[in-house]
């Protein structure tokens, strides 16, 4: 080999690398791109998931954004406040107060929604969606086959009883689940909205039991019940305007298909709260403002605690005056400046509707309603003018309610310790005679059970807000039997004796008030009694009203009822 020829070949290399090292270091000067040290910086606080829930490209893309004002420095749900501190300090500053968000499923079928066709493709949604628009019958709700389980990277999502359900603790806001969902039937929600309608579907209400029990039929009954006039009906579906809603729950409460979702912490934790705070013959219930307020001069486990004091319903103060609870103290913070806003007007309410109705059993349960701390909650060494220093300094500027996380060992909204959920165990389609699947608000269940505890009552008429009467005129009265049809908590039932007697039976315990019996009349037959004799509350107490038997079977046809009263009335049934 000559090694002449090596040498050059080596001096040429060594040449034309040098050259080019010397091109691209001249390039690299001429052509760089200065990197904003802040972005850098940005970069570093992000927590690298690059889960695109921000909306831009990754981490890189957000930081870029950040630091060129395109994107908020709170703009990363996953890193959430520490990283906004953060970023808050890289560039000079405040980072906007905000409330946490989290995901939430807009449906509460699952098992109760019927299925239209036995699916055996690929069990993902998206795909699902392509065969016929899935296997539900309902075209709005969860098919229940976990596409955005398997979008989430947090495992903060899964399926329970055949619909997606969210666990807050574990969810960032990424925005996957959203993005995922073909129904588009989950958001990004503030995790202070504890009250949810869980449906979208906006067929009329009769559509809609066919295909699940657990839908909103647009009956109007929470909308009535509302103290604050939260909730409004549009396109057949119930709409919470957060701006008045307090998360009282009362919607909740007298829901007929269990739509309406009230959290945090569920009616069974609190009770159990209430009992565990028991000091001698008195419970104090507070809410989350003054758990924050009074902090450590607070004896723990002394007081059970809520977001807010709207939360407190009849049913509770009843349950604990059957467990021989002789006061309640509700605690309210700093309502008028609040973001539930108007928690000590509806305490207030519910205080004078217990007191009423505890009153007529003879019970004399004291139902207090204060912002002043009672000294039996108060740490040693601590004296009612020290907390009252405190709770002052504390609310002199305007707070918010804080999330209520826990519930002394029990999660909020699991079942753990507590009694499996009551679930409607109703058929999905109009049942044999004709009426609609009924559903007695669990609430109501345990009200009664509570004043039964007390024994018989001892006052006469009760007029409150939980109870009304059917009066039905037999000189107008078709027979029609409408009113049993679309009583939502089976108040009004039909009753066909042997002998070919045939009518309705009203159950005053039962009846919620709602005035959909006096909507569908189609003869102005029904009037409805604020003021309910006590002795027609218990011991289910019902009334028959005997009709003149009509010429329709519904043997062959269940829906027949049904379908004739559409007719009569173009269709309209639940129009209000």
């Amino acid at each position: 080999m000559d090694m002449n020829a090596i040498i050059v070949a080596t001096v040429v290399v060594a040449a034309v690398g040098l050259f080019i090292g010397i091109f691209l270091g001249v390039a690299g000067k001429k052509f760089a791109v200065e990197v904003d040290e802040r972005e850098v910086a940005v970069r570093a606080a992000l927590p690298g998931n690059n889960c695109g829930g921000c909306g831009y490209p990754g981490c890189d893309g957000l930081a870029a954004a950040i630091v060129e004002g395109r994107a908020p420095v709170n703009g990363c749900p996953v890193g959430g406040a520490a990283a906004a501190e953060k970023i808050a300090k890289v560039l000079g500053v405040e980072v906007a107060a905000g409330d946490r968000q989290v995901a939430h499923v807009y449906c509460n079928g699952g098992c109760n929604a019927k299925d239209k066709a036995n699916y055996e493709g690929l069990q993902d949604c998206n795909a699902a969606m392509r065969v016929a628009s899935g296997p539900k019958a309902c075209s709005f709700g969860c098919m229940g086959l976990g596409s955005c389980v398997k979008a989430c990277a947090f495992d903060a999502i899964h399926i329970v009883d055949g619909v997606a359900k969210v666990d807050t603790d574990k969810c960032v806001a990424c925005g996957k689940c959203v993005s995922t969902c073909p129904k588009k039937i989950i958001n990004l929600v503030s995790e202070v909205k504890k009250v949810h309608v869980n449906c979208v579907n906006k067929d009329k209400g009769p559509e809609v039991m066919k295909v699940c029990s657990n839908g909103c039929i647009g009956c109007s009954l929470c909308a009535k019940s509302c103290p604050k006039e939260a909730i409004t009906m549009v396109n057949n579906l119930a709409v919470i305007d957060y701006e008045k809603c307090i998360g009282c729950g009362t919607c909740a409460t007298v829901c007929p298909t269990c739509a309406l979702e009230s959290l945090n912490p569920s009616d069974a934790e609190l009770k159990a709260a209430c009992l565990r705070a028991v000091r001698g013959d008195e419970v104090v219930i507070a809410c989350s403002q003054m758990e924050a307020a009074l902090g450590d001069l607070l004896v723990p486990g002394a007081a059970a605690f809520v977001v807010c004091a709207g939360r407190v319903d009849e049913s509770l103060l009843a349950g604990l005056a059957a467990e021989g609870v002789g006061r309640v103290t509700v605690l309210c913070g700093d309502c008028d400046h609040c973001a539930q806003r108007h928690g000590r007007d509806t305490a207030e309410l519910v205080a004078e509707t217990a007191r009423q109705v505890l009153a007529t059993w003879g019970d004399d349960l004291e139902v207090v309603v204060t912002d002043v701390p009672p000294a039996s909650i108060l740490a040693e060494g601590a004296d009612e003018a020290a907390a009252e220093t405190v709770r002052v300094a504390y609310f002199a500027q305007v707070r918010s309610c804080p999330p209520l996380r826990e519930a002394e060992g029990v999660r909020v909204g699991s079942s753990a310790g507590q009694d499996a959920p009551k679930h409607p165990a109703h058929s999905l389609h109009v049942m044999k005679d004709g009426t609609l699947p009924h559903f007695i608000p669990d609430r109501r269940e345990r009200l009664l059970d509570a004043l039964a505890q007390l024994g018989e009552p001892e006052g006469d008429k009760l007029e409150t807000r939980l109870w009304g009467a059917v009066v039905i005129d037999g000189t107008k009265c078709v027979s029609c039997r409408m009113c049993a049809t679309f009583c939502p908590t089976g108040a009004i039932a039909k009753f066909d004796d042997a002998d070919g007697t045939l009518g309705v039976t009203h159950t005053p315990g039962d009846c919620v008030k709602c005035g959909s019996c006096r909507d569908v009349c189609p003869a102005d037959a029904i009037t409805l009694l604020d003021a309910v004799p006590a002795s027609w509350l218990t011991g289910g107490n019902r009334h028959r009203y005997v009709m003149t038997p009509r010429p329709v079977s519904l043997t062959d046809n269940p829906h027949q009822i049904l379908d004739t009263f559409r007719l009569d009335f173009n269709g309209d049934i639940f129009e209000r």
